[in-house]
């Protein structure tokens, strides 16, 4: 059975948190305390999204919660976690309180391990809104309860069909391939000429997730994703097998003040290899992922150094991960600093009403 276990709360509001699209929970705050729903589940359904609605009503019951001050919603303008959102604002006459996908999930970390300061964290996923309009993912966040500042990135790739570049990564691969002017050797001709086309009119993704699944695709590990995460699911077994044998460069270039980790020279040396044995492709898999994930960790640890934090977060789906999270958490420790990561509170977007209930209550008029 369900039983509410609180976690403490950084405000002692009437919140509720709505969740994202996927792996939602909803999430209510009471007395300095915040509560999850079970879990619901992907909320693209009327019968899930209505099952949310339920699950939060139900839980508002247990609780004795009779009113709510804010209601902590995704940005994203398409979620259908906002249809449950307004109609809980318009019921309780409550603030509507827009939050940033990562700003969420960092703000559920420091809520999960009670970071009350700001917290250098690292936010890696498949794709969440951007407030540029584009697709992240692999954001560097400085983050407290009330703001955020986005200070470090991975360079951004085109999505060749927008969301069906998720599902299918040959897209997102002849996407590196075209922007490097290779030749497209992951589809069809005719295929590579419409996706040519279409390549400066695509939004972009600075998205961790999609840099795991092109690795996994170009090494003939999974190229076809059935569910969510597939690709890089099923590459991290040959990342726990391999050793980091071959030489790859991460670099670091500016745009708009802010630094972004550059992949395409990456993807370049990747993808000239000549790979014969599984033995090769697990090193090479491991070499390429330990060095850009290392890389970013060492960069996220400037980041606390040149503020005076000693602490690096880590949270998103890709934290989920075994050798990615070790890695993560020995470059942080190399560098003196404390590593903090996911206990209580999901990694994924089962946290982010959490961190949606803790940025509004921060925020509540």
């Amino acid at each position: 059975g369900f039983v509410p276990v609180p976690v403490q709360a950084n405000h002692k509001h009437f919140i509720v948190g709505v969740g994202a699209q996927w792996d939602v929970t909803g999430s209510i705050s009471r007395n300095g305390e915040i509560f999850l729903t079970q879990y619901v589940g992907e909320s693209q359904q009327y019968p899930t999204l209505q099952y949310l609605d339920d699950a939060i009503h139900h839980l508002a019951s247990l609780l004795g919660v009779k009113y709510f001050e804010a209601i902590g919603v995704d940005k994203h303008p398409r979620y259908s976690t906002r249809i449950v959102a307004k109609r809980l604002a318009k019921e309780h006459g409550a603030q509507l309180i827009e939050t940033q996908h990562y700003h969420a999930h960092a703000a559920a970390l420091k809520i999960d391990r009670k970071v009350d300061g700001p917290l250098v964290c690292l936010t890696w996923d498949g794709t969440g809104y951007g407030d540029d309009g584009t697709a992240w993912g692999g954001e560097t966040l400085l983050a407290d309860f009330s703001e955020y500042k986005r200070i470090g990135s991975l360079e951004p790739i085109p999505l060749l069909g927008g969301d069906r570049a998720v599902i299918d990564p040959k897209r997102v691969i002849t996407a590196i391939q075209l922007k490097l002017k290779r030749e497209p050797t992951f589809v069809k001709r005719g295929e590579a000429d419409v996706y040519g086309k279409m390549l400066d009119r695509s939004i972009t993704a600075s998205s961790m997730g999609r840099v795991l699944d092109s690795v996994s695709c170009i090494l003939g590990i999974c190229c076809k994703r059935t569910y969510e995460g597939e690709p890089a699911i099923k590459l991290e077994k040959w990342l726990e097998k391999g050793n980091p044998k071959f030489d790859f460069e991460l670099e670091f270039g500016k745009k708009g003040g802010l630094e972004y980790a550059k992949t395409l020279p990456m993807f370049d040396r990747l993808l000239d290899m000549e790979l014969d044995s599984d033995k090769m492709r697990a090193d090479a898999a491991t070499s390429f992922v330990k060095t850009l994930v290392c890389g970013m960790a060492d960069h996220a640890c400037s980041c606390a150094d040149g503020r005076g934090l000693k602490q690096v977060g880590f949270t998103g789906g890709v934290s989920y991960s075994g050798p990615i999270t070790a890695w993560v958490k020995e470059a942080v420790e190399k560098r003196g600093l404390e590593f903090v990561g996911h206990e209580r509170i999901s990694n994924g977007d089962g946290g982010i009403s959490t961190g949606q209930n803790a940025i509004a209550g921060s925020l509540v008029g």
